[in-house]
């Protein structure tokens, strides 16, 4: 489960998403479609 708040919104979490329990920025299923769609796939996605 995840949050979302604008006061979290950064380049690379453009909807604030944070996981609720260890309060970590999360990337959510639509950002991943969203990366994927415009080439910007995180580092951690390409192993």
């Amino acid at each position: 489960q995840y949050r979302t708040s604008t006061f979290d919104v950064t380049e690379q979490n453009p909807f604030g998403a944070k996981c609720i329990f260890c309060k970590s920025t999360m990337i959510t299923f639509d950002n991943v479609g969203l990366y994927i769609r415009s080439g910007q796939v995180p580092l951690d996605f390409r192993k």
